[in-house]
């Protein structure tokens, strides 16, 4: 899990009309945390490249979806799922180094489909090098997902 105990949290609480700390978003050793990818994404403030900033959950703060990234320019394509266009056409790509990669940090999650997240999922180990996805337990659903070979998923399985 990432660490965000040194997080900043003031995104999701900001005041429009109030003095906004600018010291503390351009200082690059200082980390900056949104609760949602959602809020990041809509956020006016512009911070400069090599900011590193949190999000606490993909939909929902907690929901599994939680990561950072790096602030960026130049040329990206947003894919919906791991590259964020943030309003001042800079971007974050998020952290997907490991082995094991949840399906959640690409905003898959259960009871709602969610197949073209789900395919941005299944499509990123295919161009990272030996890279297991992991589905937590629950129900999911899709239609249409295109599986790259080869692939390897991990699925909990639980006995209902």
């Amino acid at each position: 899990a990432n660490d965000t105990s040194n997080a900043i949290r003031l995104a999701d609480n900001i005041d429009p009309f109030a003095p906004i700390n600018l010291t503390l978003i351009n200082d690059l050793s200082q980390s900056y945390a949104f609760k949602t990818v959602a809020l990041m994404k809509a956020s006016l403030l512009v911070f400069p490249v090599g900011k590193k900033i949190f999000w606490q959950g993909y939909y929902s703060e907690s929901d599994g979806g939680d990561n950072w990234g790096i602030v960026t320019s130049g040329t990206h394509t947003e894919d919906g799922g791991s590259i964020f266009t943030l309003a001042d056409g800079n971007y974050i790509a998020s952290n997907l180094k490991g082995n094991k990669l949840n399906v959640a940090k690409f905003g898959v999650i259960g009871d709602i489909d969610r197949s073209a997240q789900m395919q941005i999922a299944v499509n990123y180990p295919a161009t990272a090098d030996n890279q297991e996805l992991y589905m937590p337990s629950g129900v999911y659903k899709f239609a249409n997902i295109d599986i790259p070979s080869p692939f390897v998923l991990v699925v909990n399985l639980v006995k209902l």
